[in-house]
C-alpha cells in the first residue's frame, strides 16, 4: 500500500489553502438521500448533542470511534459499469475497468484524526485514506486485473463520528500532494469524479433487525470463502447474525449488513455494487 501521510502541520496547511480555494462545494449525487427527500442516510437519526459516535448511538458493538491506524479491506464488484460514468468526468481521469461484474479489492486506512465543530458541536473527525489494492495477492485470479487508479489513485475522506462526509482529498498527476473538497452540510458523499467507490456506511439508531447475509454472487462468494480460509473472514461468515438495515434512496435500495463489532459494514448491496468487508486490523 502507498499511502500518502501527511504530519500535522502539513495536512492543517493543506485544509486551510484548499478551503479557500473550494468553498462549500456540493460534490456528491443524490444518490445517498432517502427518495423525493434531501435527508441523507449516514446515520440520519443520531443525535448530534449526544456526545456518543454513530457505532455507540446504532449500538454497532464499539465504544468510542475510530482509531489510527484502523485498517480493513472490501472487495467490490460492480452491478453498473463504472466506465460510462467515469469518461464524462474527462478524458484525463477516464478509465477502461470498473465494468458489470467487475471485482475489486479497496483497502482503507485511518491516517489521523481530528475535532471539528460541525453544527453547533464538536465531533472527533476521522481521515481514511482509500486506494485500490496494490495487488491481488491471495485472491489472484478472483479478482480484476485491470486498474482503477491510472489517474487518481487515492482519495482521503474526512468523515465525522456520527458517519458524515465532511471533505475529500485527492491525490492525482496534477496534483500529487492533494486537492481537497469541501463538503458543505448536507452534500453527498458519492461522486463521479471518484476513481472507486467512495461511501459512508448508512445505519439508524431505530433498526433492530438481524438477519444472515443473502446470497452473493459467484465472484464474492469466492473471495469470502478465500478470506475465510485466510483466517480472515470467520468461518460462520455466511449464517451468522448481522445487525440489517435497509434504506429507500434515490439511488435505489441499499441494504447493509454489520457483525457486531466491525470497523466497517461487514456487507452493504445497492444499485451501484456490492461491498463485502474481507479483512481488518485493529492497531
Amino acid at each position: 500500500m502507498r499511502w500518502m501521510r501527511w504530519g500535522a502541520f502539513g495536512l492543517s496547511a493543506l485544509l486551510i489553502a484548499a478551503c479557500s480555494g473550494n468553498g462549500n462545494q456540493n460534490v456528491g449525487s443524490k444518490e445517498d438521500a432517502f427518495e423525493g427527500t434531501d435527508i441523507k442516510a449516514d446515520c440520519f437519526d443520531c443525535d448530534p448533542a449526544d456526545l456518543a459516535s454513530a457505532y455507540e448511538q446504532a449500538e454497532l458493538g464499539r465504544t468510542g470511534f475510530l482509531r489510527t491506524g484502523h485498517t480493513w479491506q472490501v472487495a467490490y464488484q460492480f452491478r453498473a459499469d463504472r466506465r460510462l460514468e467515469r469518461r464524462d468526468v474527462g478524458p484525463d481521469e477516464a478509465v477502461n475497468a470498473g465494468a458489470l461484474g467487475d471485482l475489486f479489492l479497496l483497502d482503507y486506512r485511518v491516517g489521523g484524526l481530528e475535532r471539528r465543530v460541525i453544527g453547533d458541536y464538536k465531533r472527533s473527525v476521522a481521515r481514511i485514506e482509500i486506494q485500490q489494492a496494490s495487488e491481488a495477492g491471495p485472491y489472484a485470479g478472483l479478482v480484476a486485473p485491470e486498474r482503477l487508479d491510472t489517474f487518481t489513485y487515492q482519495v482521503d475522506l474526512l468523515m465525522d463520528d456520527l458517519f458524515r462526509g465532511v471533505a475529500k482529498v485527492y491525490y492525482d498527476r496534477n496534483f500529487p500532494h492533494g486537492r481537497y473538497v469541501e463538503m458543505g452540510e448536507g452534500s453527498r458523499v458519492r461522486a463521479a469524479m471518484d476513481p472507486f467507490p467512495v461511501e459512508v456506511p448508512n445505519v439508524t439508531v431505530e433498526g433492530r433487525d438481524t438477519r444472515s447475509l443473502p446470497a452473493l454472487s459467484a465472484e464474492l462468494t469466492a473471495v469470502a470463502n478465500k478470506a475465510a480460509e485466510l483466517g480472515r473472514l470467520p468461518a460462520d461468515w455466511q449464517t451468522r447474525s448481522y445487525r440489517y438495515f435497509k434504506f429507500d434512496l434515490e439511488g435505489g435500495v441499499e441494504e447493509v449488513y454489520w457483525a457486531s463489532g466491525d470497523l466497517w459494514p461487514s456487507f452493504v448491496t445497492g444499485a451501484r455494487g456490492d461491498a463485502l468487508l474481507v479483512w481488518q486490523l485493529e492497531p
